[in-house]
């Protein structure tokens, strides 16, 4: 709860979207995301209903190594994994969905950067559509579905369904 204060009084004291915003500690998170959508959308002059929301997983583990606000969309962080863990890609080569490893329940994901793009841009291939919610309680605590790469194009999507792989924005 500190945090979340902190954060909030960091972001009113600028008047600025702060770097990477830890999108946990919002009551309404899907509402920051929707204007995400919007802002792009009217900076592209593209119809909000064609477009959607991409996620692309950075190399940077930590919000304190973000140095400057994304050029489009807005990094996020304070994501967790449940059913799977994430392998950090390197410079040249992005991160994937690995099987998750022994006594590690809720690794954290890395920053990762939101990006409104038409429909027919989005990625498909090789993306697994991972749901993200609030509390590892799921049902009624969905935001929205998070397109997470997996390791190659052939990788069957039904392997982390099974696993039960999904983000929380919440370590319980």
């Amino acid at each position: 709860m500190i945090e979340r204060t902190h954060q909030l009084n960091s972001w009113q004291e600028d008047m600025q979207t702060p770097k990477s915003l830890c999108i946990s500690f919002l009551f309404n998170p899907m509402s920051f995301l929707t204007a995400i959508m919007q802002s792009i959308a009217r900076e592209k002059g593209m119809a909000l209903d064609n477009t959607a929301l991409q996620t692309n997983v950075t190399t940077i583990k930590s919000s304190e190594d973000v140095t400057k606000p994304a050029e489009t969309g807005a990094y996020i962080h304070g994501l967790y994994l449940e059913g799977s863990a994430w392998e950090l890609g390197s410079s040249t080569q992005e991160g994937y969905l690995i099987p998750q490893r022994p006594k590690e329940l809720h690794p954290k994901m890395p920053v990762i950067q939101v990006v409104a793009v038409p429909l027919a841009e989005k990625r498909t291939i090789a993306q697994y559509d991972c749901p993200v919610y609030v509390t590892s309680a799921r049902g009624m605590t969905y935001v929205f579905t998070a397109n997470l790469n997996m390791e190659s194009d052939e990788s069957d999507p039904k392997v982390w369904i099974l696993a039960g792989t999904c983000l929380l924005m919440s370590d319980d």
